[in-house]
């Protein structure tokens, strides 16, 4: 039986619809929830401001990290006057906690709980099958990414990646 779920999350669409079936499978099976996003520095600019601008994550964030002065409606111009990596690191921490956040808000008014949350550093997809393994996940759910025009074709890299590699049962949300 399926006790301990991780869910991977982004702050996407599709990984609002991975948090809603992972929190709606854990309080079915009186499973455990994790949530966990990973951290990545290097994301293209484009990516963090249509995320931001979805989720109004950049003015949540830079409240949140100390010493930010300047908060502009997109994140790429954001990120262009950032004189420091300190700053940087601080803003991608800051939006990392409000994810999970949100995402664990999320799973406890479909009735989960309250989840374990975890904000990680690394490569998206070793990071979230090294977490699965330490915590003894017995399912990892994780939103599916399109590729461009191919998207209803071709499954994200990270999301493939996982399902050919978790020692555990996948599932994937369109």
């Amino acid at each position: 039986m399926t006790r301990k779920i991780l869910v991977a999350t982004d702050g996407s669409e599709h990984a609002d619809r991975a948090v809603d079936l992972a929190a709606e499978m854990a309080v079915k099976m009186e499973g455990e929830l994790t949530i966990v996003h990973v951290l990545i520095e290097d994301r293209p600019g484009d990516q963090w401001t249509r995320l931001a601008e979805s989720e109004h994550l950049v003015r949540q964030a830079a409240q949140q990290a100390p010493k930010i002065e300047y908060v502009p409606g997109q994140l790429a111009h954001f990120f262009s006057r950032i004189q420091s990596t300190e700053e940087h690191d601080r803003l991608v921490a800051a939006m990392g906690d409000l994810i999970v956040d949100r995402a664990a808000r999320r799973a406890q008014k479909a009735g989960a709980g309250k989840p374990e949350t975890k904000v990680l550093a690394g490569d998206y997809a070793s990071t979230i099958l090294e977490a699965a393994d330490k915590l003894g996940a017995d399912m990892i759910v994780m939103g599916r990414r399109g590729l461009g025009p191919l998207k209803k074709l071709v499954q994200g890299s990270v999301s493939s990646k996982i399902n050919d590699h978790a020692a555990c049962t996948v599932v994937t949300v369109r």
